[in-house]
């Protein structure tokens, strides 16, 4: 966990020398394992949790069984990290191709109680038909299905390969249009946050603070005032 890893999945990560990874890592990296680099790394940095789960998403990789446990047991000096460190590491998570995969990450390791304590207020929170998750599950499906929407826009999409009916409506009606649509989510407001990344944590906070207008009629249906 302590090898510096290129930002992007297109950059070749087997090409690293061995001898430039630390404590023997050459055979993890060949791998696609993270592993810590001692019993004591977590709690001397426990952002390290936050950076393994972030990696691991975005590069495909796996997080070694017992790394994996010390990270659950780490979870809880999550509080004695500099606030800005876990803004900014939030921030990244955004910018990663397959949130939903990094969100069920975080949620197993118990990291949300401590750095995001408003998402767990939507689990288990139920929601009238036609929906049939609760309001966390609900967020989740939600965040995966635009990474699939913006997926579908981007210039290097291949329409030949759509399997359903929306992808190919989406395609059509949208696909000559993936270059500006491309050009605007690739704006960068900073340099840790990109108009796509805004896409996803505006998502996810609209969801959550609609969640409080929540009122149940009548007849049972619930009634949110989104804004």
């Amino acid at each position: 966990m302590a090898a510096t890893l290129p930002s992007t999945p297109s950059h070749s990560i087997f090409a690293i020398k061995p001898s430039s990874i630390p404590s023997g890592g050459a055979s993890d990296l060949r791998a696609k394992l993270i592993r810590a680099c001692s019993d004591t790394s977590l709690k001397d940095d426990p952002i390290r949790i936050l950076r393994a789960v972030r990696q691991a998403a975005a590069l495909d990789f796996k997080i070694e069984p017992e790394t994996r446990k010390a990270m659950k047991q780490a979870t809880s000096l999550l509080p004695n990290i500099l606030l800005n460190a876990s803004v900014m590491s939030c921030l990244r998570f955004s910018k990663v191709r397959v949130p939903m995969r990094l969100c069920g990450a975080l949620e197993m390791l118990g990291v949300f109680p401590y750095l995001l304590p408003e998402l767990t207020t939507m689990k288990g929170v139920e929601q009238s038909a036609p929906h049939v998750h609760d309001v966390w599950e609900h967020t989740l499906s939600v965040m995966q299905n635009l990474e699939s929407i913006l997926s579908a826009l981007a210039p290097s999409y291949d329409a030949e390969k759509t399997n359903d009916l929306f992808s190919g409506l989406l395609t059509l009606r949208l696909g000559p249009y993936r270059e500006q649509f491309a050009a605007h989510f690739n704006q960068s407001l900073n340099a840790d946050r990109s108009m796509r990344a805004c896409c996803f944590s505006r998502r996810c906070i609209m969801i959550y603070r609609n969640r409080a207008t929540k009122s149940v009629e009548e007849t049972g249906r619930d009634s949110i005032l989104w804004s």
